[in-house]
């Protein structure tokens, strides 16, 4: 489940540390099975597995070899899960949505799992990311997310299978970019649009030609000169606090 090619051929990805796992069983995202390692466990370690167990998930006490050998972060806590990647089509986001967060072209895992920490913290119903974009089931996605992976519907698709339901359900596209109005413009006011697409692109790359040729609104953020631009997922938070209500 390290692997791009192996969590898209299984339909699985792992989530491991207290802190990401406690985060699943607050939103009632459980692991099909979870992987402990008794000697490496702390009390809320071993409190977090009781619940787990509460709650019938399959456990497996293995070795502190076992469990390091199929970590991925640099030291383990003792206790992984393994969890089903839901298969999630745009449409579901967009109508049982308000406010969405589309990401273009997101390929560093820190960005992209700080981004979505953001969204779930302001208000965000949904994130949907370009399959240009990283996979937003990498550990190190799930990892910077800290748990914000397990909040909300995460999918992935195609730039046209995402507009084409634009159109149809009164979302205004909204794309922040460096020639866009000023967030803070008295031109616009971006708490009046009740469903929105907030659309973000790297750093390096911007977001692509046909994401911004579709948008309605085009914003960017005021920064002194000193600075040529703002990192995506500061970029993006900033942005993100303006629409939360």
């Amino acid at each position: 489940m390290q692997t791009k090619k192996g969590r898209k051929l299984e339909k699985r990805f792992v989530a491991e540390g207290i802190r990401l796992l406690e985060e699943s069983l607050k939103n009632n995202f459980l692991p099909i099975k979870l992987y402990y390692t008794e000697s490496l466990l702390t009390d809320r370690g071993r409190w977090l597995v009781k619940e787990f167990e509460k709650e019938k998930v399959s456990l497996y006490n293995i070795s502190a070899k076992d469990i390091i050998s199929i970590s991925d972060a640099g030291t383990s806590q003792g206790v992984l899960g393994l969890f089903n990647i839901p298969l999630l089509k745009p449409g579901i986001a967009f109508k049982k949505s308000r406010k969405l967060l589309l990401l273009d072209n997101i390929s560093d895992p820190g960005n992209a799992g700080t981004l979505l920490r953001s969204a779930l913290a302001f208000g965000f119903d949904a994130v949907i990311l370009t399959n240009n974009s990283v996979d937003p089931f990498n550990p190190k996605v799930v990892r910077s997310s800290v748990g914000a992976i397990f909040g909300f519907p995460i999918i992935t698709a195609t730039v046209e299978e995402i507009l084409r339901f634009k159109k149809y359900d009164g979302f205004k596209l909204i794309v922040a970019d460096t020639k866009g109005i000023d967030l803070n413009s008295k031109k616009i006011n971006i708490k009046n649009y009740s469903r929105i697409v907030l659309a973000l692109g790297s750093e390096a790359e911007g977001i692509s030609e046909y994401i911004l040729s579709k948008a309605d609104i085009k914003i960017k953020i005021n920064h002194a000169a000193k600075v040529d631009s703002l990192n995506v997922a500061v970029a993006g938070s900033i942005i993100m606090k303006e629409f939360y209500k």
